[in-house]
């Protein structure tokens, strides 16, 4: 999932130990300041190189659930690769 917080959710927070999902998340809903929103179009988490080279492909492909307006598909000229250690 998702997640987005007004900077207030600072305040629910009790210590280092607290945890957002188990601890903090059930104080802001027990304060009535917790709404969700379900997504129902497409999702795809890009963590991993295996995730963004699958979404390259898929832009590229002209496959792209994302892509909802016509036209051609932008390739990018160049890439960012990370430097070596």
């Amino acid at each position: 999932g998702f997640l987005v917080f007004e900077p207030g959710i600072f305040d629910y927070l009790v210590g280092d130990a607290d945890s957002l999902e188990a601890n903090a998340l059930e104080r802001v809903a027990a304060d009535g300041q917790l709404a969700a929103y379900q997504h129902g179009g497409f999702w795809q988490c890009m963590d991993t190189l295996r995730d963004k080279t699958y979404l390259e492909r898929l832009w590229q492909t002209g496959e792209a659930p994302w892509r909802t307006w016509g036209g051609d598909a932008v390739i990018p000229r160049f890439q960012v690769r990370p430097k070596a250690a």
